[in-house]
């Protein structure tokens, strides 16, 4: 099963998202950072037919220790 990465950027008034799956990256979305906002987000997720995800933000990518 390939895993799929959703990378997340989060604002005070916003978030913008990106899903990486089989090594192909979609366009950056931009939702509301509230609960309509991630509703929204929801949705797009399930058009997208993701199932399982591993979501991660900017911080995490940029300072987890490799081992």
């Amino acid at each position: 099963m390939t895993s799929t990465v959703l990378g997340i950027d989060i604002s005070k008034r916003d978030f913008h998202v990106s899903l990486l799956r089989e090594g192909r990256a979609t366009k950056p979305k931009k939702f509301t950072n509230n609960i309509p906002g991630f509703e929204s987000l929801h949705n797009w997720l399930q058009q997208q037919s993701v199932v399982e995800l591993h979501a991660s933000t900017w911080k995490q990518l940029a300072f987890t220790e490799k081992p």
